[in-house]
């Protein structure tokens, strides 16, 4: 009402200062909760966390001709008969068949002669 009168009359209206410390007061207890409520949130806010996108793979027909499904199961051993023999020989290299046939001799292995990872080849 008094800022009315001033401007009825022309006046420029001087605030107190005890207005101007309590705007001032005002601003930074603005600020200051702001800044806890951004605080808080952050705290309370979870994580998001990326994980690395899969390519689709295309949709394949589960039913699968026998013939095919055969060539696959073939082919899937042929593969482990391989690893097999890689490790057979990988053996062989590290240990002499000397050592081998010795060891069985102590042990009373009966085919003490023959390899015994050849028997599962």
């Amino acid at each position: 009402m008094i800022r009315f009168l001033y401007r009825l009359f022309d006046r420029e209206y001087e605030p107190c200062k005890g207005c101007e410390v309590l705007k001032t007061q005002l601003e930074i207890a603005n600020r200051e909760r702001a800044e806890l409520l951004q605080t808080m949130i952050s705290l309370v806010k979870p994580e998001v966390i990326q994980h690395p996108v899969k390519a689709v793979s295309p949709i394949i027909n589960k039913s699968v001709p026998w013939a095919i499904r055969k060539k696959q199961l073939e082919e899937n051993d042929r593969e482990q008969l391989r690893i097999l023999r890689e490790q057979e020989s990988i053996i062989k290299k590290l240990v002499p068949q000397e050592e081998i046939d010795n060891l069985e001799k102590e042990l009373g292995v009966e085919d003490a002669g023959e390899n015994s990872l050849s028997k599962t080849v």
